[in-house]
């Protein structure tokens, strides 16, 4: 888990920001054979019926692939190269920790599952492991990493990730 600022310069030098926030990375137990990818739900939120239809295209990512969790179909979107896959790696209980932490944070988040790996980004959530030496350390942010770490905690015991120990077979 490390916190990440990526930015693109361009050739007349002005900076343009790509990414900033936390970026969580684990190894998986399995391998999987496509992708599953879950985004903060913002087209249909800001566009309404013309964000869900733009939705339903195909993308690099996959297809949309709806789920049956309303309250996470509600707030998040899952593209997927093998819908089934996509069932297996979001099981009703993973989509209740995601949908639940998604709330807490009230941030952009996205979450892909590939190959051997998974990724976990929280856009928006910076200084979490560089406190200010100006103000006084609060309660609110000791919580707010723990909440980082706990999520963290509860995907690696939901996924089984922590069941290889010594090696990759």
């Amino acid at each position: 888990m490390s916190e990440v600022y990526t930015s693109y310069k361009s050739v007349n030098k002005n900076t343009f920001p790509i990414f900033r926030g936390l970026l969580f990375c684990a190894d998986f137990n399995k391998e999987l054979n496509g992708g599953t990818f879950v985004f903060t739900d913002l087209l249909e939120k800001t566009f309404g019926t013309v964000g869900k239809n733009v939705q339903k295209e195909e993308t690099i990512f996959g297809k949309l692939t709806r789920l049956e969790d309303k309250e996470f179909e509600k707030n998040l979107m899952v593209y997927a190269s093998d819908p089934i896959e996509a069932r297996y790696v979001l099981t009703p209980h993973m989509m209740e920790v995601i949908t639940g932490f998604q709330k807490k944070v009230d941030k952009t988040l996205r979450l892909g599952f590939h190959g051997k790996r998974m990724y976990i980004s929280i856009e928006g959530v910076e200084g979490r492991f560089v406190p200010s030496m100006s103000k006084e350390l609060g309660f609110d942010a000791v919580e707010q990493v723990y909440a980082d770490f706990d999520f963290a905690r509860e995907i690696i015991e939901e996924m089984n990730l922590n069941t290889r120990i010594w090696s990759k077979q």
